[in-house]
């Protein structure tokens, strides 16, 4: 669709056709290196990547192709490493990073008061490097982080020392395979209720408690009691909301309307359809302005090759100048990733979300190298369904949280950060205080008098 877009519009890119060469890359870094030498060792030349999916792929392609002088343009990757710019100096994304989810969060918490949490995290892949980027950032914001805790083997050795902080709120950063030993370890000693928040990202399965269960101790009853009402995700937008238009003409409802009417289908989901489209046009207009700039040099695309340091430099330069509004909101790099709007949603039932995966023929019509994703189909019914209704959604360009459904709380009112100490200090009252004061003063006036008339009179019989 993206392509299809730029290839009919007059203004971008005018002089060329934007083609697509693509590749699957089945999730592995090893296959997608293999996928992007044999590409570029075939005519023609090409002037940039998109993809692949997963952060570890992203990071061995984004190694490699930095020596051929590429841009690579990411749409789904979150992974924090790859800000690496030493690294990994020509790779830009689309996608939503955990700083993104950060600053949602810092809203959420400013919402309501919150102003001391703990930050439960796993030390798998590139967890505790973001564990310690949500700290920094919540730091800076005047939030006092009372616990940072790893999980992985001892969940008890976390939760134990949420208990002896006295901390209600909790960020838990990992995936959610890894949370159920978390919650199951909060169940038995009994830090979970209407007095306890968990902030968690990423999109978890429907009933994802009851799936795996079996990871802990805990059968999934127990795990619900934990879960229900008191679990926040916050997650990066399918499609905008806003009615705002995109610079493609239309707003996010309204392209994934088309993008299902494309594929044909009606029941498939995909989180990173509108990422993936926003980052093709990222790549086209960078290259549109690159062009405009390239005339004035007597230069053109055309000239680009794998050794063309100044072509690469000036491309570089433009997408570092992009900002737009596109089908997932705001688009605008900060040292190469996109700092986004995030929808923040509340476990309110049972039902949660399905797992959204797009199906080939949907990603075959933008994906540019190197990755397309398995197939499913997923129910509408369960889709629609309302125990986990988005609550609020962190608008990045105007920093601030758009209320969109009402929140449910156990005892009908938000937790506190901690218990809340009062000393009331309890007076006599003036009425009281002021004829007992007089009766006093006029009491210790008497024995005074008569302590003086018997020391006066002592030696008389």
């Amino acid at each position: 669709m993206a392509v299809e877009a730029i290839n009919q519009n007059t203004t971008v890119l005018p002089d060329y056709r934007l083609e697509l060469e693509l590749a699957d890359s089945q999730m592995s870094q090893g296959v997608a290196a293999k996928a992007f030498f044999d590409s570029i060792s075939r005519s023609p030349t090409k002037i940039g990547v998109i993809g692949p999916l997963i952060s570890t792929a992203n990071a061995y392609v984004a190694s490699i192709s930095k020596f051929y002088n590429l841009v690579q343009v990411g749409y789904a990757a979150s992974g924090l490493s790859l800000d690496d710019k030493k690294n990994y100096p020509y790779y830009y994304r689309t996608s939503i990073t955990q700083y993104s989810y950060s600053l949602a969060r810092i809203k959420l918490l400013k919402q309501f008061k919150w102003e001391k949490v703990a930050i439960i995290y796993s030390t798998a892949g590139t967890y505790s490097t973001s564990a310690a980027m949500v700290q920094q950032t919540l730091l800076k914001a005047n939030i006092n982080v009372a616990v940072m805790e790893s999980f992985d083997d001892h969940p008890s050795v976390a939760i134990k020392a949420i208990k002896d902080k006295d901390v209600r709120i909790i960020v838990v950063i990992s995936h959610y395979n890894q949370q159920f030993s978390l919650f199951c370890e909060a169940y038995k000693q009994g830090t979970y209720g209407g007095q306890y928040v968990w902030l968690v990202a990423g999109w978890h399965p429907d009933k994802w408690w009851t799936r795996k269960w079996h990871y802990s101790n805990c059968t999934a009853d127990e795990l619900e009691k934990v879960v229900v009402n008191s679990t926040f995700y916050t997650k990066a937008p399918i499609y905008s909301t806003a009615s705002r238009q995109t610079i493609y003409g239309k707003n996010g409802t309204q392209f994934y309307r088309d993008f299902l009417k494309k594929i044909n289908s009606n029941n498939t989901v995909c989180t990173v359809a509108g990422q993936l489209y926003d980052a093709v046009w990222s790549l086209a207009l960078a290259l549109n302005s690159t062009e405009g700039r390239l005339k004035q040099l007597n230069l053109s695309l055309q000239k680009f090759n794998y050794q063309h340091n100044q072509i690469r430099e000036i491309l570089m330069e433009e997408l570092n100048k992009i900002s737009f509004y596109g089908t997932t909101g705001p688009i605008e790099f900060h040292k190469g990733s996109r700092i986004g709007d995030v929808e923040i949603y509340q476990q309110q039932g049972t039902i949660t979300f399905v797992i959204y995966i797009c199906n080939k023929t949907a990603l075959q019509q933008d994906n540019v190298i190197l990755h397309k994703m398995r197939t499913k189909k997923v129910n509408k019914s369960v889709i629609k369904g309302n125990g986990v209704p988005l609550v609020f959604v962190y608008r990045h360009d105007e920093k601030k949280l758009e209320f969109e459904k009402p929140l449910i709380w156990k005892y009908g009112y938000p937790p506190r950060d901690h218990v809340a100490v009062k000393i009331n200090i309890l007076t006599i009252s003036k009425s009281l205080f002021i004829p007992f004061s007089v009766c006093a003063c006029l009491g210790i006036c008497l024995a005074l008098a008569i302590a003086a008339f018997v020391i006066y009179f002592r030696n008389n019989k």
